[in-house]
């Protein structure tokens, strides 16, 4: 054999050697090698932080042989897209406001100071007679919770592809991003229930520097305090509760509402507290807050807390209702600027059955935790509304 063709062979042997030992890291590189090269020239690679026009300039290129393929279609259809899920956000920020807030008009009209005064010394109706105005007036009386109850909140729209600001490289995209996004979005929580997780120590703290509206009674926390609270909501519990307890006792096809102890109306009361406070509430929000619009590089994202509105707690017949309001500012990290770039007003909103609730606060039977009662532990759905200005 010719030392040409021994060396052929030589050579050959090798690069089966390479192959057959290809260790990952090769196989990556090999892969990554194949993408350049199957890039034509001149053609540019698309980053998160491409534009539209980028998109436009590189379909263009790959599609310069096809005929009739309009480019301009495809960012059309992508920006009707977007406008169509703007507005569903929209549309679901003023559903829910428009729901919560006639369920408070409700509950004025009902149990609170918007309601009629009485002409004279009228006895309210007992558990045992049920006639007269009150019972006309629970025979058309429809279910609160059926109007205003979780299955009646308006559902969420599915989540859109969107490019939040909180991703951005620098002030200027920041400001594209910001402008891109719609003014309203919405963003789905857990919020957890159980009275053996009451902290009253914090929640005393929180309601003490608060104001709290209940059926449209106002407690301000700084006279009242976390006591002053528990009892208003103590209070509209149980004047809710014993109308529906009537007012089931009048509806034979409906399930028979349980009446509800002192205890049980006092751990109800703090249980509605627990999860309106500004540290449960509160702490939702700016963490949605926080995601979508947090840019350390950029910007810096500011609580107002003396632009917030007071807590909100509508109790009617068989069903919960809350809000907290909370107001951030956007900044420029520099300090740069006649004010703030945004502000978003956040709203946190739940709604609870006062079935579930009573479960909640009854104690289990079975063996108790060092002398105390358990408690059923529940996670119900709440959300999170933010509206930029």
């Amino acid at each position: 054999m010719t030392r040409e063709a021994t060396s052929g062979v030589a050579t050959a042997s090798a690069e089966e050697d390479d192959w057959t030992f290809l260790s990952l890291t090769d196989l990556e590189a090999d892969l990554d090698a194949s993408a350049e090269a199957a890039v034509p020239a001149g053609v540019s690679v698309l980053s998160p932080q491409s534009s539209d026009e980028d998109l436009r300039l590189l379909l263009k290129q790959h599609s310069s042989g096809a005929k009739g393929f309009d480019v301009d279609a495809l960012f059309a259809g992508h920006r009707a897209l977007h406008a169509i899920a703007a507005d569903l956000q929209m549309v679901l920020l003023q559903v829910e406001t428009l729901q919560f807030d006639s369920a408070a008009l409700f509950a004025s009209i009902s149990y609170g100071p918007l309601r009629p005064p009485k002409t004279g010394e009228v006895q309210e109706p007992s558990l045992e007679d049920t006639t007269g105005a009150r019972r006309d007036r629970c025979d058309d009386r429809l279910s609160t919770g059926a109007l205003f109850g979780p299955e009646a909140a308006p559902a969420a729209p599915p989540r859109s592809e969107l490019s939040f600001p909180v991703g951005a490289a620098n002030l200027s995209e920041y400001r594209r991003l910001l402008v891109d996004l719609p003014l309203v979005l919405s963003a789905e929580r857990v919020l957890r229930f159980c009275v053996g997780e009451i902290d009253v120590k914090q929640d005393t703290k929180d309601i003490g520097r608060d104001i709290v509206v209940v059926n449209g009674h106002k407690i301000v926390g700084s006279i009242g305090g976390y006591d002053a609270a528990v009892a208003a909501l103590t209070g509209a519990l149980q004047e809710a509760t014993t109308e529906e307890l009537l007012h089931s006792a009048e509806q034979p096809s409906r399930r028979h509402a349980d009446s509800w102890s002192n205890e049980e109306l006092g751990r109800a009361s703090q249980l509605i507290l627990a999860a309106l406070n500004r540290t449960s509430s509160g702490f939702m929000a700016f963490e949605e807050v926080l995601r979508i619009f947090d840019c350390p590089d950029a910007v810096v994202v500011s609580p107002e807390s003396a632009a917030a509105k007071p807590l909100e707690a509508v109790v009617l017949g068989d069903v919960v209702l809350g809000r907290a309001h909370t107001r951030y500012a956007v900044y420029r990290a520099d300090a740069g600027g006649p004010g703030p770039l945004a502000a978003v007003d956040a709203f946190f909103v739940f709604r609870l059955s006062t079935s579930l609730l009573h479960k909640l606060v009854q104690p289990r039977s079975g063996p108790s935790e060092r002398g105390n009662p358990t408690f059923l532990a529940e996670d119900i759905r709440a959300s999170v509304l933010m509206r930029r200005a």
